[in-house]
């Protein structure tokens, strides 16, 4: 629950005072919010179960159908990174204008 906390500690002074025209600095806010929304959907349904077994008299165990499945978090995850990636390699790309950098030479998949 303190995620939100995290969250304004790192993009309210990024927004503040880094250089929003650089890329890698707005996919990093990016990447933030999208794990941070992550993290709180599987907050918020975690919390609206267990106001359902407390709603229905019942004791509250903790089960792994509460929140968001684990290989649904990992496909959201690897989603966003893979994303992330290949938006730095297509950037990279265009910032060159077609032309290899010498980073592009020694990477395999470019």
């Amino acid at each position: 629950m303190g995620g939100i906390i995290i969250l304004l500690a790192i993009i309210i002074p990024t927004l503040l005072l880094a250089d929003l025209d650089k890329v890698y600095v707005r996919l990093m806010l990016l990447c933030t919010v999208w794990l941070g929304a992550i993290g709180f959907l599987d907050d918020y349904l975690k919390i609206k179960s267990r106001r359902k077994a407390q709603q229905k008299g019942e004791q509250y165990k903790k089960k792994d159908s509460d929140g968001l499945a684990g290989t649904a978090k990992s496909l959201v995850r690897s989603d966003s990174a893979l994303l992330s990636v290949l938006h730095c390699i297509l950037t990279t790309m265009y910032l060159w204008k077609g032309k290899l950098s010498p980073v592009a030479t020694k990477a395999p998949w470019i």
